[in-house]
């Protein structure tokens, strides 16, 4: 068994004080450099344009010394970006301007450019794959347990080699990193497995004598130091972690054959084919660490991320191309302003980001609905509004706060309300809405717009316009459904405003599809590449459901080009979210239920983790539906 070790470094680690960087690189930094020159251990080091600038900033002796040991070929570099950002988050041209500007740093700093780059916090989805084929990358570190278990094909042994991935811009090759192994080897560093548990745990895995094993692939800042992330961090004791480090990479390597991670490429390859998943983006270790941590929870990571977007949005549609300009929204995406950044990094950072958009002549943040000047009469039922067209038929329960009852396409049911006794399963007696608003937290009672309203009607050309202005639960809904009867578009816009602010999961735009339009149908989205992922609904599975008490959701879509398709053999259903007014993530829910799918599309705007620190005051959100016969596309 052959093995290898790399270590991440990050300076912008969310919890450190800038002021205590000088600390990391003296205790975390010079002793891996150390190992590397002294005890010729062949290790990666892996990280951002961001990191390494500061490091130069700081302390550029170490830089030199790190880029004479690359060129003496003592160590490799493996890439990471221009920033350490959340891909299956980002744009594709974000993902692509992060990885290709920082192949050129690399090489203008170090004078090499990286033949292996490792996906950032590990958040993987495939869709990534192409814009590290672009870069000029030959290989990609991806953790292997998350990935194994949402592919049940798969055989575990595949964890020993690399699998190579061809795709339209070219072949790129998987080297597999373990969570359940960095950590065995964190923990034996800090002393809680002796050195005779761990070897006796790498020995058990030494079947196949061809195979290589990532023993270490993680942070190098929690070793001589402590983040200060969590109460809980292990204690450091007198004896210097670097030398334990050394005790156990020595003893290693008289038992292993100890490698630099690219030698792994040069092993033969099996082809990994890429199909539908059932969790599309990955993350490591266990599931509390999930995508949503970076999107919607944090200090006010949907606050961050939508004014990225907005920049982002600016930035194409004035096609500006300068690199110093992409670099820097690639920074503002970074994944360690979204976590458990301290308070006074967070306004620093804050105040730069403003700076930064003062830079731009953007326009102002639009209002997302304008109160109607002008009432048409039009005639409807106490309950419902119907509309009725040659293709388009939608009836709208205006007793459930203008949800939708029933959007039927040529007389095809698509999506709408499931009613109370459609499922003899007792855990579904209930009515299953389409466009509304749930908002939870573990010390209220829920909030819903479900509540019997009046609505004004607007009538203009081929728009029908329903508006309706209401107040629950201490909570402001604006309202709005637009019907647009010449291309049977539906349009669903909401302005929430919260009198009390509180924390919870928001989640809205449900969208509930009737059993037997998702019966053979397909869900496509895109989670930062540039095409979409397939979503595998032949499992059951549920990315709103808790993983605890203290973590609200399991998974989310990225939805990175604001797009959802929902299609079957008949019709094509696009449905577009507007990430300027909301950089909401999706969610389904995908359940088998009395031999019938009971399958929900929604978007969260808030959930709840460990990270979460902001009360939510307000939500902008819209949201555009728009159904086709598939011959038409």
């Amino acid at each position: 068994m052959k093995i290898f070790a790399f270590f991440h470094l990050n300076l912008y680690f969310s919890s450190i004080e800038i002021k205590k960087r000088k600390e990391v690189i003296n205790n975390c930094y010079w002793p891996l450099l150390e190992l590397i020159k002294i005890s010729n251990f062949p290790l990666g080091i892996e990280l951002s344009v961001m990191t390494l600038k500061a490091i130069k900033k700081i302390d550029n002796a170490w830089v030199e010394e790190f880029k004479k040991l690359l060129l003496e070929k003592k160590c490799e570099l493996i890439g990471s970006g221009i920033s350490q950002s959340i891909g299956p988050l980002m744009p594709a041209k974000v993902n692509k301007f992060n990885q290709i500007l920082a192949v050129e740093i690399y090489k203008n700093i170090l004078g090499i450019r990286p033949k292996i780059a490792l996906i950032n916090e590990q958040a993987f989805s495939f869709g990534l794959l192409g814009h590290y084929i672009a870069a000029g990358y030959k290989g990609i570190i991806v953790e292997w347990e998350n990935t194994f278990k949402s592919n049940s094909d798969w055989k575990k042994q595949m964890q020993f080699s690399p699998q190579v991935v061809s795709l339209e811009e070219g072949e790129i090759t998987i080297i597999w990193n373990s969570s359940i192994l960095f950590q065995k080897f964190q923990r034996c560093v800090y002393g809680e497995y002796s050195k005779d548990e761990y070897i006796d745990f790498l020995e058990s895995l030494a079947k196949d004598k061809d195979g290589y094993v990532s023993v270490y692939g993680n942070d190098a800042e929690i070793f001589n130091f402590r983040p200060g992330r969590f109460k809980n961090e292990s204690q450091m004791d007198s004896k210097n972690e670097w030398n334990r480090i050394k005790e156990i990479f020595t003893i290693l390597s008289n038992k292993f054959h100890f490698v630099k991670p690219f030698e792994v490429l040069t092993q033969e390859k099996s082809k990994l084919e890429i199909s539908s998943q059932t969790f599309p983006i990955y993350v490591k270790k266990q599931r509390k660490y999930n995508i949503l941590r970076w999107a919607v929870t944090g200090r006010d990571d949907i606050n961050l991320n939508t004014r990225c977007w907005n920049l982002y949005s600016f930035i194409e549609k004035e096609k500006i191309i300068d690199k110093k300009v992409w670099e820097k929204l690639c920074y503002f995406w970074s994944s360690d302003f979204r976590t458990h950044i301290t308070q006074k990094r967070w306004n620093e950072f804050i105040s730069k980001l403003n700076i930064f958009e003062n830079s731009f002549q953007m326009d102002s943040k639009k209002i997302l609905i304008n109160r109607l000047t002008k009432q048409n009469s039009f005639k409807y039922s106490e309950k419902y509004f119907s509309f009725e067209s040659d293709e388009l038929n939608t009836n709208i329960n205006l007793h459930k706060g203008l949800t939708i009852e029933s959007f039927n396409f040529k007389n095809k049911p698509i999506f709408g309300t499931l009613r109370h006794g459609l499922f003899d399963d007792i855990y579904f007696a209930a009515d299953f809405f389409s466009g509304h608003f749930v908002c939870e937290s573990p010390t209220s009672h829920k909030i819903t717009d479900l509540k019997k309203v009046s609505a004004d009607v607007y009538v203009a050309s081929s728009i029908i316009k329903l508006q309706s202005e209401f107040t629950e639960d201490k909570v402001n809904f604006l309202k709005e459904l637009v019907i647009d009867r010449l291309t049977s578009n539906l349009t669903i816009n909401y302005k929430v405003d919260f009198l009390e602010p509180m924390i919870g999961s928001c989640r809205l735009g449900f969208i509930t599809f009737d059993p037997t339009f998702i019966k053979d149908a397909v869900i496509e989205t895109h989670n930062g590449g540039s095409c979409m992922d397939l979503i595998d609904l032949s499992k059951e599975f549920d990315y709103g459901s808790s993983v605890s008490f203290l973590v609200s959701a399991n998974n989310a879509l990225g939805v990175t080009e604001g797009i959802v398709r929902v299609s079957n053999s008949e019709f094509i259903l696009d449905i577009r979210i507007d990430k300027n007014l909301s950089a909401c993530v999706g969610m389904l829910s995908n359940i088998e239920v009395d031999n019938k799918k009971f399958v929900r599309l929604y978007f969260s705007h808030e959930e709840v983790d460990d990270t979460t620190k902001i009360k939510r005051k307000n939500i902008q959100f819209s949201m555009n539906l728009q159904v086709r016969k598939r011959s038409e596309s």
